[in-house]
């Protein structure tokens, strides 16, 4: 048998595979893209003068969280930038997102106007699209070298040898060049935490032009450490979301369904696992530990939302504010209004600061003072923001301090919502109890109710709109019957021993058996002790006309959540 061209032939087989895997060579030394950024408009082209609206969605391909994500786009000079959702310098607009997580999206969007008389450079695609730019190098090369330099020398040596001895180890060099071009193919450019840069471009017709925009995302991926595993409690965080609308009516919002509800620990990070809204958009995350934590809700084509929540030892079931989200492609200023009142008496308070945040661990964005009435306005791109409510006022005699407060405001684009009110009580003497109720527009008539022990030690009194007063120890301090609030009553001398009952009841609706209004009402009850706002209680989403909010023991000075709904028709049996 001629064994050297059996030996020839051979080797020939292994040159031809070293060059077969040049093409998977070169595509590995590309890096596969981490991130895909999807460019839409309503059409696939406009007219000049005409607003052209665009919708960005960036995700995230890779197996890693994206940290620190900047996001920006360059729009050619002389074409006006009329709105965006990011930040505008120039022509330039970013956006930055802290976290894009594995196989996740976040929305953006803008929009453009070019004028006829503005000159704006032709290219030469014409079609709606996105285009990916220059890749950078990969790690495929390195393994193609390698695996060819093996199957060269190997292959020399070869030729010197009896070819029956040699055919097993050139069968063995051809196999480990092959896997060392399979590892070059199929291992990730991201195995190691990395900083990235991408580019991409997007292209629509305007007029006679096709205007070009480009986009830069930079991000940082890291590997997902060992994810802590979360403590299991007893208590429950439930809630509602809702699409926000124009006003502060709670009762006639949409409910959303299949949000994404994550609660996450903000000290040891370690995070329950997320729930959806069901479709009257509810939801409830169960066995939670004492703690502080981030509650976030987010939906594909919604801004997300975030909110701190306190978990105490003594809760076993905390029901958040109804969140209220806001569709991505709403951009623009919005204005919101409202009054700061006292509780006591329901009126205006001058001179009170607000300090507007993004979040409620975010900067201040804007300070505002109320004027004369207690009024206020703002001009805000849409959004939701923490409204932080605190009397810094130089102290006069004679004129009271308030405890600090919060609220939520709203603004969406080319709106003014109003009646984005906030209520502050005085401080009281350390023994005192104030409990302030406030609501939305609807039902426009809740009342408080307060059941207590009397003086006697036999029975008890109750207070209310029709019994303002109990001795000295307890009033109904302010009574609103058309809507928001503030209802207020104040325990001013508790008597020494017994339990204090109090309820919300829906005079307005009363008289019916199947009621829901109360539980979308955005109904809050507020408890202060002295110059301390002690306990929050939000409506429950539940059916009912009547609310038993929370138990108080004199003796103990604790509180009893109850936040159980049920029906009642005469408000004089209210507790009973």
């Amino acid at each position: 048998m001629n064994w050297t061209w059996i030996k020839k032939l051979v080797y020939f087989i292994a040159v031809v595979f070293v060059i077969m895997m040049i093409p998977a060579a070169g595509a590995s030394a590309e890096t596969a893209k981490c991130f895909t950024v999807n460019v839409q408009n309503t059409k696939e082209s406009y007219k000049y003068n005409e607003e052209v609206p665009y919708k960005v969605a960036v995700k995230n391909n890779s197996k890693k969280k994206a940290v620190n994500v900047v996001t920006k786009v360059t729009i050619p000079d002389n074409i006006k930038i009329l709105k965006s959702d990011g930040k505008i310098e120039g022509q330039t607009i970013t956006w930055n997102n802290n976290l894009i997580n594995a196989d996740e999206s976040v929305n953006h969007s803008y929009s453009l106007k070019v004028e006829k008389n503005e000159i704006v450079p032709v290219k030469s695609v014409t079609k709606n699209t996105v285009t990916t730019l220059p890749k950078t190098g990969g790690i495929g090369a390195p393994f193609f070298i390698i695996a060819a330099l093996i199957t060269i020398l190997l292959g020399v040596s070869l030729f010197k040898k009896d070819m029956r001895k040699a055919t097993l180890p050139l069968a063995v060099a051809i196999l480990v060049a092959g896997a060392l071009l399979f590892a070059g193919k199929v291992i990730p450019v991201n195995a190691q935490d990395t900083n990235v840069t991408e580019n991409y471009s997007h292209t629509i017709k305007i007029g006679d032009s096709n205007v070009e925009s480009k986009f830069a995302i930079t991000a940082f991926l890291a590997e997902e450490a060992n994810p802590v595993k979360p403590v299991a409690g007893k208590a429950i965080v439930c809630g509602k979301v809702v699409e926000a609308d124009n006003d502060t009516d709670l009762t006639n919002n949409k409910a959303l369904e299949n949000v994404k509800m994550t609660l996450t620990n903000k000290q040891t990070k370690a995070q329950y696992n997320p729930v959806n809204t069901d479709k009257n958009g509810q939801y409830k995350l169960d066995k939670i530990a004492p703690g502080t934590y981030a509650l976030s809700a987010e939906k594909q084509g919604y801004k997300t939302v975030s909110k701190n929540v306190t978990v105490n030892n003594s809760d076993n079931s905390i029901t958040i504010e109804t969140i209220e989200m806001l569709q991505n492609d709403i951009v623009g200023i919005g204005r919101a209004e409202g009054q700061i009142n006292d509780a006591f008496d329901g009126k205006g308070i001058k001179g009170i600061t607000i300090n507007i945040k993004k979040n409620e661990n975010g900067n201040v964005v804007k300070t505002l003072t109320t004027d004369n009435n207690g009024k206020y306005s703002v001009d805000l791109e849409t959004g939701n923001y923490y409204a932080e409510v605190v009397d810094n006022r130089p102290e006069i005699q004679g004129q009271k301090k308030y405890v600090a407060n919060h609220f939520i405001i709203k603004t969406i684009a080319n709106q003014i919502i109003g009646n984005q009110n906030c209520t502050l009580t005085p401080v009281l003497e350390a023994q005192q109890i104030r409990v302030v109720l406030t609501w939305g527009e609807n039902p426009s008539d809740l009342d408080s109710h307060l059941v207590g022990p009397a003086k006697d030690g036999k029975s008890k009194f109750h207070v209310y709109f029709a019994e303002k007063k109990y001795l000295d120890v307890a009033a109904l301090d302010h009574d609103d019957t058309t809507s928001y609030g503030p209802e207020t009553i104040t325990v001013y001398k508790p008597v020494t021993a017994g339990t204090y009952s109090y309820y919300v009841h829906d005079y307005s609706n009363a008289l019916k058996n199947k009621c829901d209004l109360m539980s979308k009402s955005g109904a809050v009850v507020k408890v202060y002790v002295g110059d301390k706002l002690v306990k929050t209680y939000n409506v429950p989403s539940k059916e009912g006309t009547l609310w038993h909010v929370f138990d108080y023991d004199q003796a103990s000075r604790t509180f009893k959540d109850i936040n159980s709904m049920s029906y009642q028709e005469n408000e004089v049996n209210v507790g009973k």
